[in-house]
C-alpha cells in the first residue's frame, strides 16, 4: 500500500484558498491508481469540512489538530487525545 502525507496550509492550501488543479488531479490519480491520501493540519473538522466541501479533495485520512485526531474517509474518529 502507498500513502501520501499532504500538509494543507501553506502547501496544498494557498493564498487563493484552494488547492490548484493540477495537484487535484495529481491526487485523484494517484486514488485511482490505488494510492492513499492523508492530509495532516492543525486545524479542526469543523474548520476542514468548509476546505473538503468546497473544492472537493479526494482523500482517505486526516490527520487533525496537529495529531490529536485521525479520521478516516467517512470522516468517524480513528483516534483522539484530549488535553
Amino acid at each position: 500500500m502507498k500513502m501520501v502525507f499532504c500538509d494543507i496550509d501553506g502547501t496544498l492550501y494557498r493564498e487563493n484558498e484552494q488547492i490548484s488543479p493540477l495537484n487535484k488531479e495529481a491526487l485523484t490519480r494517484f486514488r485511482d491508481a490505488g494510492g492513499q491520501v492523508v492530509y495532516c493540519t492543525g486545524r479542526h473538522i469543523l474548520e476542514m469540512n468548509k476546505i473538503l466541501e468546497q473544492d472537493g479533495y479526494p482523500f482517505d485520512y486526516l490527520v487533525l489538530n496537529n495529531g490529536g485526531a485521525i479520521l478516516d474517509s467517512n470522516k468517524e474518529t480513528l483516534y483522539e487525545k484530549h488535553i
